[in-house]
């Protein structure tokens, strides 16, 4: 009646090593159930994969790098805020209060800075600029020569103005 209990795992063979796991060991395939191959053995099976062929590897990341950028960009308006430019190839996200240094390196840059936005549901204090507009907006401290034409920055022998997209 009240003797000890005992759990009882599935276990299955792997198709690579041949050894005997129990399921947690192995990968879900979807709705195929479980994998194959054990965890381990699927990594090895994969690095085998893609050092042979890495072009469809590489192909999906981009793939799915372009994605998540898109996602992003779209978040925060699609296009530049000060010059409207909309090809995706050209537009960064600004942070618009400054800081972004000092945020890129607890997040990282580039596709890890875009999977920290949609991970925090794209906070606010940040916007889509192209590269031409956000690299001016770092050299003439803190605004876009679009906003008033022929104007140089004070170091390059111009004057100073308000900035209308600050």
């Amino acid at each position: 009646m009240g003797g000890p209990r005992t759990t009882f795992e599935f276990t299955k063979i792997c198709a690579k090593c041949r050894r005997e796991r129990p399921h947690s060991a192995f990968p879900s395939a979807g709705v195929r159930g479980l994998d194959s191959y054990c965890t381990s053995c699927s990594a090895i099976v994969k690095r085998e994969r893609y050092r042979k062929n890495p072009a469809p590897y590489l192909k999906n990341a981009r793939r799915q790098n372009a994605k998540l950028k898109a996602q992003a960009l779209q978040a925060y308006g699609g296009s530049c805020r000060c010059c409207g430019e909309d090809n995706p190839v050209f537009l960064a996200i600004d942070h618009i209060h400054g800081g972004g240094g000092a945020h890129r390196k607890t997040v990282g840059s580039g596709l890890e800075m875009y999977r920290w936005l949609k991970n925090n549901r794209f906070p606010d204090g940040l916007a889509v600029l192209c590269h031409n507009c956000n690299w001016a907006k770092y050299v003439t401290g803190d605004c876009c020569p679009h906003k008033q034409p022929n104007w140089m920055p004070p170091a390059w022998g111009g004057g100073s103005f308000v900035c209308a997209i600050a």
